[in-house]
């Protein structure tokens, strides 16, 4: 098994342990994809057709209103990228998937992802995980946008990813958290964390 390989083994555990048959049923299935900084995977009013399982790298998602980005996540490994409106039901989205580093990801298309859901009891229910663990944390941020103050947003995200702090543009995290940029510099500039 691959290094990469090894990674996307550990993190499926890490959600719903699935056996050595059921992941190498699994693993058959993916294309390995590198991307560029600035590239867009998923663009509006396109379907995704593919889940992205991150190796390395960061990309974003956001919907972009009147010339202004509006940051809904950020994917980094371990970890997978997926608007779950557009994968799963197969439909167009007007949210966006760019890519804020140059990384490397593995690929499964819509079509093998049915066909080993339909195969695999283990498979299909390590998806329900997956998606369980997109809606909460969604949910998390919703109630964090809504009940937290701007200075413990900031908190939150730096406890939960201060990697992402020196990696990408601050104007991104500040659309993230629904920070003004000028009061985003203030609490990097004066919080420690």
């Amino acid at each position: 098994m691959t290094p990469e390989l090894q990674y996307l083994n550990h993190f499926f555990n890490y959600i719903y342990a699935i056996d050595d048959v059921n992941f190498e049923m699994f693993a058959s299935k993916l294309k390995i994809k590198e991307f560029k900084k600035g590239d867009v995977l998923i663009a509006p009013c396109s379907t995704q057709t593919e889940i992205f399982f991150l190796i390395e790298g960061v990309q974003y998602s956001y919907w972009q209103i009147n010339n202004k980005k509006h940051v809904i996540a950020f994917f980094y490994p371990p970890g997978f990228s997926v608007i779950p409106a557009s994968f799963n039901n197969q439909l167009p989205t007007h949210h966006t998937i760019e890519c804020l580093t140059n990384g490397k990801m593995f690929c499964l298309s819509f079509d093998d992802f049915q066909l080993l859901l339909n195969q695999s009891r283990q498979i299909e229910t390590l998806s329900r995980k997956l998606l369980e663990v997109a809606l909460f944390g969604f949910i998390d941020r919703y109630l964090e946008l809504h009940s937290l103050s701007i200075e413990q947003r900031y908190i939150a995200f730096c406890k939960r990813s201060p990697q992402l702090l020196n990696l990408i543009p601050h104007k991104y995290i500040a659309s993230y958290l629904n920070i003004d940029s000028t009061n985003f510099s203030k609490l990097f500039n004066t919080i420690i964390i």
